[in-house]
C-alpha cells in the first residue's frame, strides 16, 4: 500500500518578505516543533544544548554551524522545510511499516544516527546522549551536493545484512 510522501510541502517564503523576516516569522515554527515533545527510539529529542538559547539553536538550523558556515548566511531552504523535522520524526514513531514506500532510512554512523529522506533530499543527525538525542542538525541537500551521493553509499553499506532501523 503506497502512502502520502512524508514530508509534506516546504513553508514557502512569500514573494514579497525579506529573508530577514521570513527568518524571524519561523522562529515560531520552530519553537512550536520543539513544544512538540519529540521522541525517537523511545527517548525525548532535545533541539538546543544547555549552554545556547532557543534563538542561538535556531540560527544552527537555519545558518549552519558557525564552524562549518563562517560566512553566517540565513539559508531561505533551511528555514522552509523546519517544519519536515517534526514530520519525520512522527512518522517514523507511528508506521515503521511503510518506510521503504517513504524513502526514509535511518542507519547509524559512528556515535550518531543519520535518518534520510532520500525522494526530499533531506537529512537528520541525531546524538544519542544516553537519556536523550540531541538533534545535531537537519537541512536539505542540493541536487548537485556530492553529500548525497555520500549519504547514499553509507546507507548500501548500512543495509547489506543489517536492518534499516
Amino acid at each position: 500500500m503506497m502512502h502520502s510522501t512524508i514530508p509534506g510541502p516546504k513553508n514557502e517564503k512569500p514573494r514579497n518578505m525579506s529573508i530577514a523576516n521570513f527568518y524571524k516569522q519561523e522562529l515560531q515554527t520552530f519553537k512550536m516543533i520543539i513544544e512538540s515533545n519529540l521522541h525517537f527510539k523511545g527517548k525525548p529529542i532535545m533541539f538546543d544544548r544547555q549552554d545556547i538559547s532557543i534563538e542561538e539553536s535556531y540560527d544552527i538550523f537555519c545558518i549552519g554551524h558557525p564552524l562549518s558556515h563562517p560566512n553566517r548566511k540565513i539559508h531561505k531552504a533551511r528555514i522552509e522545510t523546519l517544519g519536515w523535522i517534526k514530520e519525520i520524526i512522527e512518522h517514523l514513531n507511528v508506521c515503521d511499516s511503510c518506510i521503504s514506500c517513504l524513502d526514509l532510512y535511518v542507519f547509524l554512523d559512528k556515535s550518531r544516527y543519520l535518518i534520510y529522506s532520500m525522494s526530499n533530499r533531506y537529512l537528520i543527525v541525531l546524538k544519542d546522549i544516553n537519556t536523550h538525542f540531541l538533534i545535531i542538525t537537519a537541512y536539505p541537500i542540493g541536487d548537485k551536493d556530492k553529500q548525497h551521493n555520500k549519504i547514499v553509499n553509507k546507507i548500501e553499506e548500512n543495509l547489506r545484512g543489517k536492518e534499516r532501523f
